[in-house]
C-alpha cells in the first residue's frame, strides 16, 4: 500500500528540496505556529493529534481520560480529527465537559487535505489506541509527517512503530498499561521524538511512497519475465 507525500508540492512542477532533514523541520515548526494560532494554543503546550473515523474501538475515550488524569499533561491539547455518528460525537463533548479539560479538546470535524496536512506537521504525537485496526493508514500518514506515533497492539503496524522505534506501543490488556504515563514519557524527550520523527519520514518514504513501490513491483515483473523467457 502506498501513501502521498505530505510534502509533495502543490506545484507540480516544482520539485522537493533533496535535504529532508530541513525541509521537514521547516515545514513541521512552520505548520505548529500556524495550528496554535488558529486554535489559540500557547505555544509551550503540546499537542496530541487522533485522526481517524470517531468510533468507541478508537480508543478516544481512553486519550481524553489520561489527559484529564495525568498531572504531567495538564498543559496537553488534543487535536480529534475526524467525523462519527451524531450520538456518539456528542457524547464524547459531553466527557470532555464532565471531565473539566473541553478547553483543551479541540473537535475539527474531518479534514480536507491541507487541513489534514497541517494537523499532521503540526501536532507532537499521534495517538491511536484503537482496540482493532486491520493496518492504520492514519498511522502511516502520521509517520510520513514526522510524526512519532503511539499505538496499542490492537494496532496492525504496532510491529512496524515498535521495531523502527518510531514511537511507542502499549497493550491494552496489560494491567500495567497507563496511557497518560506513555505518552508522557514520549513528550519528555523533545530530542528523541524529533529524532523519531526523522527516522520515520525517511522509513515511510523508502518502504511506503509510490516511487518505491513502483520500483519494486518493477523489480518484480523484470523478475518474473526473466523466468519466464523460453529456453
Amino acid at each position: 500500500m502506498g501513501i502521498t507525500d505530505v510534502l509533495r508540492p502543490s506545484d507540480p512542477t516544482q520539485t522537493i528540496d533533496t535535504n529532508i532533514d530541513h525541509v521537514l523541520t521547516k515545514s513541521r515548526s512552520q505548520a505548529q505556529i500556524e495550528l496554535k494560532q488558529q486554535l489559540s494554543i500557547d505555544p509551550s503546550c503540546p499537542m496530541l493529534l487522533f485522526l481517524a473515523r470517531l468510533h468507541p474501538k478508537k480508543g478516544l475515550e481512553r486519550i481524553v481520560s489520561a489527559l484529564a488524569d495525568t498531572a504531567s499533561l495538564n498543559t496537553a491539547h488534543l487535536l480529534i480529527a475526524g467525523s462519527g455518528e451524531p450520538q456518539y460525537e456528542r457524547s464524547l463533548h459531553h466527557l470532555c465537559e464532565q471531565l473539566g479539560i473541553a478547553e483543551r479538546v479541540h473537535f475539527l470535524g474531518f479534514l480536507k487535505e491541507g487541513q489534514k496536512r497541517q494537523a499532521l506537521l503540526g501536532s507532537d504525537l499521534y495517538v491511536l489506541p484503537s482496540a482493532s485496526e486491520n493496518f492504520g493508514i492514519s498511522v502511516l500518514e502520521a509517520l510520513n509527517a514526522g510524526l512519532p506515533s503511539l499505538v496499542s497492539t490492537g494496532v496492525a503496524l504496532h510491529d512496524l512503530v515498535a521495531k523502527e522505534s518510531l514511537g511507542g506501543v502499549i497493550d491494552l490488556d496489560a494491567p500495567s498499561t497507563n496511557l497518560g504515563d506513555s505518552i508522557t514519557l514520549l513528550l519528555s524527550s523533545p530530542d528523541d521524538l524529533q529524532a523519531m520523527g526523522m527516522k520515520a519520514r525517511r522509513y515511510t518514504q523508502e518502504h511506503y511512497s509510490w516511487t518505491s513501490i513502483a520500483t519494486e513491483l518493477k523489480t518484480i515483473y523484470a523478475r518474473l519475465i526473466g523466468l519466464n523467457k523460453p529456453s
